[in-house]
């Protein structure tokens, strides 16, 4: 699960071309992945029977995966060069009057 903590920032920023921004926020995910792992390595049977340390770790390490992983998509859907705008403004001439709509979509 913890590794498509890692591949979601990564595939958010591919979408649109970023792929050295969705590479630096896929980082601490994968960093927190890491840590996982070696915990699980040592341990096999850390969800079942681990010590109360050990599955401290292990679920800081998945909120923690979770956490960033949220930040870079977010990042991905609104970061200012990506915002997009919708502008409604009223029009008003002799003899007429209405809405003008603009902005990108």
């Amino acid at each position: 699960m913890q590794s498509s903590f890692v591949l979601a920032p990564l595939a958010a920023h591919g979408v649109n071309g970023e792929w050295g921004r969705g590479a630096l926020f896929a980082v601490l995910p994968l960093a927190a992945l890491a840590v996982t792992t070696a915990l699980f390595q040592a341990d096999p049977k850390t969800v079942e029977s681990g010590t109360l340390e050990q599955q401290r770790w292990m679920w800081a390490m998945f909120a923690a995966g979770l956490l960033t992983s949220t930040v870079g998509v977010v990042d991905a859907l609104f970061a200012p060069a990506r915002a997009r705008a919708v502008v409604i403004r009223p029009a008003i001439a002799r003899g007429q009057a209405g809405v003008e709509i603009g902005g990108t979509l």
